[in-house]
C-alpha cells in the first residue's frame, strides 16, 4: 500500500470519527446562530433629550439587534436619549436608540417604535 493512500484513508476515518464522536457519547451538538458581533455596541452621549418608553415590558438590550441580550424590561418609563444606530428591522424600521432610564443607571438599546422622539438627526448618530 502506498503511504499517501494510507494517510488519506486514515484522515477520512479520523474525520468521520470526530463527526460521530458527540453522537456516540450522547452529547447534543448545537450550531451557533448568527454572530452577535454588535453586542454590546458602543455608543456616545450626543443628546440628553428626555422622552418616554411607550409600551409594557419593552426590552432594553446590549446592542441594536433583537438577538442581543436583554438587560431587562421597562413599562412606560421616562428616559434620556443618548444617540441612535441602525440594527434589526422591527415594525419596518431599523433605527434603535441608546437610552438611559431617568434617575437610574439602567441603560440600553430600545427600538425606535417604543421611544418617543421628536426628530432624529444625523448628528445624533452613535
Amino acid at each position: 500500500m502506498n503511504r499517501s493512500h494510507s494517510h488519506s484513508r486514515l484522515s477520512r476515518y479520523t474525520a468521520r470519527t470526530l463527526v460521530l464522536l458527540p453522537v456516540l457519547m450522547g452529547v447534543s451538538v448545537v450550531s451557533a446562530g448568527p454572530a452577535a458581533a454588535s453586542c454590546p455596541q458602543s455608543w456616545s452621549d450626543k443628546s440628553w433629550f428626555t422622552g418616554t418608553i411607550s409600551g409594557t415590558n419593552v426590552n432594553y438590550r446590549s446592542g441594536p439587534q433583537t438577538n442581543c441580550s436583554a438587560y431587562g424590561q421597562w413599562s412606560n418609563v421616562s428616559i434620556n436619549h443618548h444617540c441612535w444606530a441602525t440594527g434589526t428591522y422591527v415594525n419596518g424600521s431599523s433605527q434603535w436608540w441608546h437610552v438611559q432610564r431617568v434617575g437610574t443607571s439602567q441603560q440600553g438599546w430600545v427600538h425606535e417604535s417604543y421611544v418617543s422622539v421628536t426628530s432624529a438627526t444625523a448628528s445624533m448618530k452613535c
